[in-house]
């Protein structure tokens, strides 16, 4: 059956063609990105049937994997600041004023895995490349400094911006 008669299921050859493929290419297009997002005709954009126009390049599927693990950063630049922020101005002074050592017990360990999550985004978003020194060592300064988290979330914002104005020009 070919790919255009069975719109609301994955191509069978466009799953194949993409399994032969990924073994040559040491970073295929992600799968999720060529054939399971967007309208029936964008699923099988990858497949050698798919006219030039449905076609999405390797650029286009590179750049929008960049431009959502951005977003994912940004999203736990912003988690970890506020569980800081929360954790410095709320719960220590509880625990020390209020002798309410809960609030710690509580906002502490939410913190340390927003800051595990943060830490491990900022190392898989890095490792991709195009990032200069300065930029990483101030993402990961303002993992350590109260509302340094609005800093990266500036600076995340500004990259995305980068990103999609690239993308439109290129389109």
């Amino acid at each position: 059956m070919p790919c255009s008669a069975a719109p609301a299921r994955r191509c069978r050859a466009s799953q194949d063609w993409n399994i032969r493929h990924a073994a040559r290419d040491p970073k295929p297009i992600l799968p999720a990105i060529a054939n399971s997002h967007g309208p029936a005709s964008a699923r099988h954009a990858g497949h050698p049937g798919a006219s030039g126009d449905q076609r999405v390049s390797r650029s286009e599927g590179i750049r929008a994997a960049e431009l959502a693990q951005l977003r994912r950063l940004r999203l736990a630049a912003l988690v970890e600041g506020v569980t800081l922020v929360v954790l410095v101005l709320v719960a220590v002074p509880a625990k020390h004023l209020f002798g309410l050592p809960a609030a710690t017990k509580v906002i502490g360990p939410v913190h340390g895995l927003a800051f595990v999550a943060y830490a491990w985004m900022l190392l898989a978003t890095v490792s991709g490349g195009s990032w200069r020194r300065g930029e990483i060592l101030r993402l990961v300064v303002a993992a350590f400094v109260p509302f340094g988290a609005l800093l990266s979330a500036g600076l995340l914002q500004r990259k995305e911006a980068t990103l999609v104005a690239a993308s439109r020009v290129q389109a």
